[in-house]
């Protein structure tokens, strides 16, 4: 399997043990310690993914009944297991499989393979429910070179962790959530409205039919306010982001029940949407780990809501009054998305050139909340640059890419099932260029705090 391991606390520690351990003992202690984290009462899943949707269905869930067994340099799966709390009719020749370890919030996961093969690995046939299903020797394995050195060993799954940043750019979460939204208080002069931070470059053609704040900083609109309060001077960003334009009758709403995370990316005005020197249309950005989190009035803390390596959506020209819809280039389409192993994948479409070009606008995690119980709201992700043709040129450190990640409110919907009213959006942070290169990656914040705010409490992602 290629796999993904999830939370990071996860990845750090099995790349610690193996750290740690002795030449010779490296894989053991990796395998060890995923044992002791999966313990009997763990999930074992196999998944097939439509690649047509990117959607996965569980096709076969089991409980264990005995523990992993680490011998000769293999981690093998528990044989036998419970009795299957899942078990679907399924047409196996199509789409890819995943395999799936889980306990208590922590997972492994990664493209199924035969026996020392490369993967994905197309079944053939079908599953039917009424003959039963049983699964062979399953096992995990990693490269046998990481026993062979006495330097510092590599995890034996892709870890990512924070791009090495140039001086004065942001590596921690804390240090994202900190300047993705504002400046820092102690280095500006300005009012409010002046506060707010800066994107890395302007969004190309964003402004091609009327001004957007987009296209330079980052902004709110009705920020924390999921009532109608947001329309009124109570509101700070009331008066800089939505008096001039929004439609009155909205500022009745008593109640926005509901909070979406969306994200785009747009290309650079630095070089025209040619990129940098080098660059030939060959990278992808991959969006991976997405959050939306609130802090309630009731409880003074945060909570998570929503929680996603997987997004959909849809294209809208960079002035976002054309909608390009949502059917994939792969099916003859406008929205370049590909499903990957650890998220998705998009670029914008085309991929290169000054013409005018379709921006990817993902979505997840739509909830319902009680706004007026919600003090904050914060919602973030990670992104890494990866190659759209590993047979190509990698030009991804030449790619001009801007990404930002926001939210929503939701308004009520009416009886005819419709949304009452404009989503005007919580906020957008700075757009920030994707320099992450796989597996390093870079986050993303969108908050509604003020700076003093966010860096005294804020949500705790990895847990």
């Amino acid at each position: 399997m290629a796999l993904t391991v999830y939370p990071d606390r996860l990845r750090r520690d099995i790349a610690a043990a193996v750290n740690n351990a002795a030449v010779g003992g490296k894989v053991n202690a990796a395998f060890n310690l995923v044992r002791q984290r999966f313990p009997v009462g763990s999930t074992i899943q196999l998944l097939r993914r439509v690649t047509a949707t990117g959607t996965d269905v569980v096709v076969f869930s089991v409980t264990t009944d005995s523990p992993l067994t680490v011998s000769g340099g293999t981690l093998y799966l528990p044989m036998p297991y419970g009795t299957a709390t899942t078990f679907v009719a399924a047409d196996i020749d199509t789409g890819f499989w995943t395999f799936k370890l889980g306990f208590v919030g922590e997972f492994i996961r990664g493209t199924v393979t035969k026996t020392g093969g490369a993967g994905p690995f197309f079944l053939t046939g079908d599953l039917d429910t009424t003959l039963g299903f049983s699964i062979g020797s399953v096992a995990m394995t990693v490269p046998a070179s990481i026993d062979q050195s006495s330097a510092p060993a590599p995890t034996p799954v892709p870890a990512p962790a924070p791009a090495p940043a140039p001086a004065g750019a942001t590596t921690t979460w804390l240090q994202a959530a900190q300047t993705d939204m504002r400046k820092n208080p102690a280095s500006y002069t300005g009012d409010y409205a002046q506060s707010y931070a800066v994107n890395d470059a302007r969004l190309r053609l964003r402004n091609e039919t009327n001004y957007s704040s987009q296209s330079e900083k980052a902004s709110l609109a009705m920020g924390r306010f999921g009532t109608s309060q947001a329309f009124t001077t109570t509101n700070p960003d009331f008066v800089l982001e939505l008096q001039s334009w929004y439609t009155r009758s909205h500022g009745d709403i008593p109640i926005w029940p509901e909070i979406i995370s969306w994200d785009q990316l747009f290309q650079s005005e630095e070089g025209n949407g040619d990129g940098a020197t080098g660059y030939i249309g060959n990278t992808r950005v991959l969006l991976f780990n997405k959050q939306i989190w609130i802090k309630k009035f009731s409880t003074g803390q945060w909570h998570r809501i929503a929680k996603s390596d997987y997004s959909d959506g849809e294209v809208w020209r960079p002035n976002f009054q054309e909608y390009g819809g949502n059917k994939p280039v792969a099916n003859g389409g406008n929205f370049d998305f590909r499903s990957e192993t650890a998220g998705v994948s998009v670029r914008t479409n085309p991929a290169i050139g000054s013409d005018r070009y379709w921006v990817p606008h993902t979505y997840f995690g739509k909830t319902t909340v009680d706004p007026r119980d919600v003090s904050a709201v914060c919602s973030t992700g990670c992104t890494s640059l990866i190659l759209h043709d590993s047979n190509r040129a990698d030009d991804r450190d030449a790619s001009r890419f801007l990404y930002a990640i926001g939210a929503d409110w939701y308004p009520p919907r009416g009886e005819d099932g419709k949304y009452t009213a404009y989503f005007y959006g919580i906020g957008t942070p700075r757009h920030k260029y994707v320099r992450a290169k796989w597996p390093a990656f870079q986050y993303h914040v969108m908050h509604t705090e003020t700076w003093a705010n966010i860096t005294a409490s804020y949500p705790n992602i990895d847990s």
